[in-house]
């Protein structure tokens, strides 16, 4: 039996994923170069993959980000330690390979404790709207056509429109491919709004689910082109009622993924430069990657480094939230003058 048959038989006895997804998932998503392992007793007892991605940072361009995934432990096995070790070859693999941000979205809260422990922390939030086809307000010029596939002047519509999200992951086009077949098996619709004059004005990915639409993520210029996706979207599904992602704008919002940094030192230099008003001083603890350790000075767009001194002490989790710019004004005084931010995921196949 060889990585793939032996990590599908463990993938199949932990998750309960219909057999469309499965094969989905490890035709397009798995590969044994992903594939972080421990055995025990001639056999895979412990695993996840680490699936790259890219995410939004500083206004620049993109970085490189591993997002962990089908992270499982054979039930016989569990309690033992397996995991941890996973975990904490995940996290050398991805500094060895210069992946400076790792992030994953835990299957219940009481992981968000578990994973914290290992240096993650709360970074990808969302805000949840429910609304019924009475209360759309469509734009009627526009036309709202069902599709399979990405057009060329879509996915550049789409591509742009992600780029503008700060410190957002990013999906190429290969991945959204794979979206979309995801949504297909589960009886999903990518649905494409165009203006009179053809031009790509709003996208919407949609599933049913039981009493309502569930859209984990769209683009659209207007509030009326959302409606009118919507209300395509419901006459399609026979459904009467939409629930969709956005961006967290109000409270109340919703925890959904972590994030942990692996390689802090460029990614301190890249925010100095990108952010030259901001000043802070620091001693980085990491307990589970002491290349990260260390006296770090941020001033006049300049980062410096020393590794001893005195200054105030900051830990992985903060310094991670403080970079994403999630809540800075909850943290150290120290963070005062970091940006604030909506660091963002979505289409995760979660």
């Amino acid at each position: 039996m060889n990585r793939r048959e032996e990590t599908r038989l463990l993938y199949d006895l932990c998750f309960k994923d219909s057999p469309a997804f499965t094969e989905l998932y490890f035709r397009e998503r798995y590969s044994d170069e992903r594939n972080i392992v421990m055995y025990a007793d001639e056999q895979l007892v412990s695993c996840l993959q680490l699936i790259p991605y890219s995410m939004t940072y500083c206004g620049t361009g993109c970085v490189a980000m591993n997002y962990i995934s089908a992270a499982c432990t054979h039930p016989d096995y569990r309690g033992r330690g397996w995991m941890n070790q996973v975990l904490l070859k995940a996290l050398r693999v991805s500094y060895q390979t210069n992946v400076p941000f790792v992030t994953l979205i835990p299957a219940s809260e009481s992981l968000f404790t578990y994973y914290g422990k290992y240096g993650f922390a709360k970074a990808f939030d969302y805000s949840e709207y429910c609304c019924s086809s009475e209360s759309f307000h469509s734009d009627h010029v526009v036309t709202v056509s069902f599709c399979t596939s990405f057009p060329v002047d879509a996915w550049s519509s789409f591509e742009n429109e992600m780029r503008l999200r700060n410190n957002s992951v990013q999906h190429d086009r290969k991945d959204i491919q794979v979206v979309l077949e995801d949504l297909s098996i589960f009886g999903g619709m990518f649905l494409i709004a165009r203006s009179e004059l053809g031009e790509v004005v709003g996208i919407a990915f949609c599933i049913p689910q039981q009493d309502r639409l569930f859209v984990p993520d769209m683009i659209c210029r207007s509030a009326q082109i959302r409606d009118s996706l919507f209300a395509e979207a419901l006459r399609m599904s026979g459904l009467t009622t939409v629930c969709y992602h956005s961006i967290p704008v109000n409270e109340p919002v919703h925890h959904l993924g972590m994030a942990r940094i692996v390689c802090a030192e460029p990614l301190l230099k890249q925010y100095a430069a990108t952010h030259p008003d901001c000043r802070a001083s620091f001693q980085l603890t990491d307990p589970l990657i002491e290349e990260n350790n260390g006296l770090f000075q941020l001033e006049n767009g300049i980062l410096t480094r020393n590794l001893s001194g005195e200054a105030e002490e900051v830990t992985i989790p903060q310094l991670t939230q403080a970079l994403l710019g999630y809540h800075p004004e909850e943290l150290s005084p120290l963070f005062k003058t970091f940006e604030k931010q909506n660091p963002y995921m979505s289409l995760m196949l979660n």
